[in-house]
């Protein structure tokens, strides 16, 4: 059964001061006025640093809270739903990270005061999955290796300054030198010895592009993780297997193994390697991850809204295969100098 959102109600705010471009200040001004004139009672909180949202949501529901606003990143919005698992309060959310890419994945608006007329006005809401590690809820993925590295080496002063292209420059970076770690996974009743670059576990899509119809086919409702086993060393290997899974030319990339997971991934390597969850540093190998079905609820765009989601990215899946054809692909990665199996 969805919550009675109609006002008067009472609601939190969650603030991540550092996350996006526009001022705190601004931000939480324009949402105060919002919520009060739609008869709201608001509570506002600005987070410090790293610290556990956790004990603020609970607070705040043993308050009579009946919804949950965040603004920031993608860690920021994960920290807030890990105080709504097993609740029927919904989370809103208001984009101000580098990438945003969970709301890029559902459609909500990228815009502060288009998502908060989302959040005020006509919504869905969506169940999703997520997962925990070390007690703590992830809502998008969890990964060793490329990733890891990538967010451990770009900086918040970068992120602010660059946007997205911070990622960019130091993927490029990484590239360099890279080799591949021996990894010792269990996936539900599954053991698994592998090479690979990359092991991610993964409930959304990464790029944010949504629910694309890939060989992965990954759903953030569905119950299930998918656990990612990149075997890419250089740039060559990455845009083949990027071309594989976006645009879907053959069931199944060669550098690319993926299972499917329904209760528990161990992830083990041969020396310990940082490991990141929903683009935060969360330690090293070995982790273990729980899939939690159905763990939190969001606010998302109505059918008829994600009508023009659907639509744009339609547009975008068709202007890739127009732009890019096999032909085009094999001249500028070459076709025939692929490096073995490691």
């Amino acid at each position: 059964m969805q919550p009675d959102l109609t006002p008067p109600a009472r609601a939190l705010f969650i603030l991540n001061p550092v996350s996006g471009v526009t001022s705190a200040e601004a931000v939480l001004a324009l949402v105060q006025q919002r919520f009060s004139a739609a008869g709201w009672e608001l509570r506002t909180y600005t987070t410090q640093g790293n610290e556990s949202l956790k004990p603020v949501v609970a607070e705040a529901l043993d308050w009579g809270a009946q919804l949950v606003v965040v603004s920031g990143g993608d860690g920021t919005v994960s920290g807030a739903a890990d105080g709504l698992v097993g609740t029927s309060v919904p989370l809103g959310v208001l984009p101000a990270g580098t990438w945003n890419a969970l709301s890029r994945n559902l459609g909500i608006p990228l815009q502060l005061e288009t998502a908060l007329e989302l959040i005020l006005g006509e919504h869905s809401l969506r169940r999703l999955d997520g997962l925990s590690i070390a007690g703590r809820l992830y809502l998008l993925n969890a990964g060793a290796g490329i990733s890891s590295t990538l967010i451990q080496t770009t900086d918040r002063q970068q992120k602010r300054r660059f946007g997205f292209l911070a990622y960019l420059l130091n993927f490029f970076r990484s590239l360099i030198g890279l080799q591949p770690h021996a990894f010792t996974l269990q996936i539900d009743d599954l053991p698994v010895r592998t090479r690979a670059s990359e092991i991610m576990i993964v409930n959304s899509s990464v790029i944010g592009l949504g629910e694309l119809p890939t060989p992965l086919n990954i759903y953030p409702d569905d119950g299930l993780m998918e656990v990612c086993v990149l075997r890419s060393r250089t740039l060559v290997d990455l845009l083949r297997v990027a071309w594989d899974v976006v645009i879907s030319r053959r069931d199944r990339s060669p550098r690319l193994r993926t299972y499917r997971a329904a209760r528990r991934i161990w992830v083990s390597a041969s020396k310990p390697l940082v490991a990141q969850a929903d683009g935060e540093i969360i330690g090293q190998t070995p982790f273990e991850a729980f899939v939690v079905p159905g763990a939190v609820c969001l606010i998302v765009p109505s059918a008829a809204s994600r009508q023009g989601i659907e639509l744009f990215r339609e547009q975008i899946r068709a202007l890739a295969e127009r732009t890019f054809t096999v032909r085009s692909i094999r001249s500028a990665v070459g076709s025939g100098n692929a490096r073995p199996e490691a």
